[in-house]
């Protein structure tokens, strides 16, 4: 047995199918890749997560998924790249101190420590939640200063570990578990998409579903789950695999603070229409963790319905909105360029004045 068997069959047991249901998944599939180049695990997983072979009809594919990232140009995109240009932004929501050695001495390094002994460091640039080290204080100035030049050559960036809130500290206590909300710059304003719970397993520092972690489908009203949670690997989980703690009954706290957070900080990033807000909750309410200028759509297998008809409508929208205010823009350079406009002149322009 060859190695494209072994895995088409792999692929067939994850999806449910079985005898000639597995051929008829592969003609679905192959009308997925030419359509909307869908690749062959993608649309096996969101067979057996949505149900149905034809159910990555009403997922956000990859070539749609590539169309709404391309909203952001490079100037959106790298304002959300760089962690410290993204937290030194969006201070006000952060609710935490951060730290950038590469900006600062070893020094004031050491004083943060000591403020906060249980610190994080990540990569400045980092994605997927790769990297991400617990900090503590060193003892000597030696190792201080061998630390500082490590984070500074490593270009990390150190922050404050965050408490978070009780509820979501019971799922899992080692990683910040983070409300993940997408959204997109319409023409009437930003809409908020697709929310969704991400926990840590493991141990893990971090909650990131590309690093084992699990995803949690969330009702965009009230913030309660909306079933299983679900890994990269498409099993479902009832109750979180560590803690035990129940997951399809679970509802975020402070829910409504979340979303009025989200669309705040979305009407401050007007360079970037298409942002994957990711939102902590503290016992003194939500911060903001991070936003991403290129976000992730794998959190689609925890979602049994598809995204596909919201992110459509909303990225059609969008471009509506960039081209009414591209042709404002070309429609005025073009009357200064010709001597059209008309000039607002004060009410007494033009008049002698009295003597």
């Amino acid at each position: 047995m060859n190695g494209k068997t072994r895995l088409f069959l792999h692929l067939s047991r994850q999806s449910g199918s079985h005898g000639a249901g597995i051929l008829a998944d592969a003609c679905s599939c192959a009308a997925a890749l030419i359509l909307r180049g869908v690749h062959m695990q993608t649309m096996f997983l969101y067979k057996g997560n949505l149900g149905g072979r034809w159910a990555w009809t009403r997922c956000v594919e990859p070539r749609l998924a590539e169309r709404i990232r391309r909203l952001n140009g490079p100037e959106g995109v790298e304002r959300f790249t760089d962690k410290a240009a993204f937290d030194a932004r969006f201070s006000r929501f952060l609710g935490r101190e951060w730290f950038c050695p590469a900006e600062r001495g070893a020094e004031e390094l050491g004083a943060f420590l000591r403020r906060h002994p249980d610190a994080v460091a990540k990569p400045r640039r980092g994605k997927g939640g790769r990297a991400v080290e617990g900090l503590r204080p060193p003892k000597d100035s030696a190792a201080l200063f061998a630390l500082h030049e490590r984070l500074r050559a490593g270009d990390m960036l150190v922050e404050e570990r965050l408490r978070q809130h009780p509820d979501l500290a019971a799922l899992h206590a080692s990683s910040v578990n983070t409300v993940r909300i997408t959204t997109i710059r319409m023409e009437l304003g930003p809409v908020l998409l697709a929310p969704a719970l991400r926990m840590g397993r493991g141990g893990s520092l971090t909650d990131n579903f590309d690093a084992g972690g699990l995803s949690l489908t969330l009702d965009m009203a009230s913030g309660r789950a909306c079933g299983e949670a679900v890994d990269k690997l498409g099993r479902r989980w009832e109750f979180h695999p560590d803690s035990g703690a129940p997951l399809s009954a679970f509802t975020v706290p402070c829910w409504q603070e979340i979303c009025a957070m989200v669309y705040h900080a979305a009407r401050m990033a007007p360079e970037a229409p298409c942002v994957g807000w990711d939102v902590a909750m503290t016992p003194e309410g939500p911060v903001l963790m991070e936003g991403n200028a290129r976000p992730s759509f794998a959190w689609q297998r925890a979602d049994r319905r598809g995204w596909r008809r919201e992110f459509l409508a909303a990225y059609q929208s969008a471009r509506r909105a960039a081209r009414g205010r591209e042709a404002g823009f070309f429609s005025t350079l073009r009357e200064e360029m010709t001597g059209k406009r008309r000039m607002v002149q004060p009410a007494n322009a033009g008049r002698s004045r009295s003597a």
